[in-house]
């Protein structure tokens, strides 16, 4: 993580660090902030949670110590809370997600006038994200893009492809991004994979493949679906999805 901004050991218990992943739905996002925030608040580290609103299946799940603040129900209408909140609280970082939450959070931060660091988290390819919408909308995206992601203090992705995509569609030096993969192995998976699974395909001695994502574009199952379809002609094997999102329906 070189290069990466530290935090100072010796002030630790009066620092204040800040995820905004604007809501918590069943995404892997949230659960990836939280495995990070768990990490910090067992080094004594005070963490705050941003959120726009209380939506999302995973709320029950944010790791205990957490405070939680929140915005009015959307980004644009969330703008304002978080001035004030900066403003009043002046977090040591703000660590952002997703596209839209990232590119408003930069700019609230700079306008806030605040010694606070934003760190913007980087989960999917950008230049696929960007291929949906109308044309006019697109473009205003690129741009404000290609304006406003430069400010922030940290850039992260979470592979190098990740990063290579976003260096090229924002037409920023590639160093200017860092790679740090997402913590998701954690004490409690590993406990957790070490339990019985209750399902009748693990009964019948077969091969299970089983993939966990949520259910959209940019996950692929079509490609999954497809390449198990050529396994299945030569090995006995089941498939198992589990996810939620707006392809379940599909």
């Amino acid at each position: 993580m070189d290069g990466v901004m530290t935090l100072d050991k010796t002030r630790q218990q009066k620092q204040i660090i800040c995820f905004y992943p604007g809501t918590i739905g069943g995404g892997g996002i949230a659960r990836v902030f939280f495995n990070l925030i768990q990490t910090m608040l067992n080094d004594g580290i005070e963490v705050h949670l941003f959120l726009n609103d209380k939506s999302g299946n995973l709320y029950s799940q944010i790791p205990e110590g957490t405070k939680i603040f929140f915005g009015n129900g959307s980004v644009k209408n969330s703008l304002w809370p978080l001035l004030r909140y900066l403003r009043k609280y002046k977090p040591q970082a703000l660590i952002t997600a997703h596209a839209h939450v990232n590119i408003a959070a930069i700019v609230i931060t700079k306008l806030a006038l605040v010694p606070t660091k934003l760190v913007a988290t980087i989960h999917t390819a950008t230049s696929r994200d960007d291929k949906a919408g109308k044309p006019l909308r697109k473009k205003l995206n690129t741009i404000s893009s290609r304006l406003i992601y430069p400010l922030a203090d940290e850039i992260i992705a979470v592979s190098d492809a990740v990063a290579d995509d976003l260096a090229k569609y924002l037409k920023m030096k590639r160093s200017r991004i860092k790679t740090i993969y997402n913590p998701v192995v954690t004490q409690k998976l590993l406990r957790l994979s070490q339990e019985k699974a209750e399902h009748p395909y693990f009964e019948q001695g077969k091969p299970v493949l089983i993939s966990v994502g949520r259910l959209s574009e940019q996950k692929d199952f079509p490609n999954l679906i497809n390449a198990f379809a050529v396994v299945k002609k030569e090995i006995d094997a089941k498939l198992i999805i589990l996810g939620e999102g707006e392809d379940r329906a599909a």
